[in-house]
């Protein structure tokens, strides 16, 4: 990858995120591409978005944004789900958690405060 086209995904998922109320993190591995297109089909019709992540791209997109400490859970075959409904994100993951547990849920950001597992349980329900 080019270092025009890092930069370009550095600042189109910065301005995204700017504008979500909720960023969660989970580990897809062990999920196929049926598993993780039916996931992103039901998360899109909650108005929720999901995308696999370049690590290191993604922690440089964080910098200077109110979810920069959720920086270290980017280790590993990452993630993330952002919407500006964060109840929709938190239950579009937990309901599908429910279905396939290979995805496993990391934790996440609300308005700047941090949520582990169980916390984003809580609001999903």
């Amino acid at each position: 990858m080019r270092k025009e086209q890092k930069q370009s995904i550095v600042e189109n998922f910065s301005k995204e995120i700017c504008s979500s109320g909720i960023l969660l993190i989970a580990h897809y591995r062990g999920l196929n591409v049926s598993d993780m297109t039916k996931l992103r089909k039901r998360l899109r019709l909650s108005g929720v978005n999901f995308r696999v992540t370049k690590n290191s791209l993604m922690k440089i997109a964080l910098k200077g944004s109110s979810y920069e400490s959720l920086e270290a859970l980017f280790k590993g075959p990452t993630a993330v789900a952002y919407a500006e409904d964060p109840v929709a994100a938190a239950k579009g993951l937990f309901d599908f958690v429910k279905e396939n547990e290979n995805l496993i849920i990391l934790g996440g950001s609300l308005g700047g405060k941090l949520l582990d597992k169980e916390g984003i349980k809580t609001l999903s329900s």
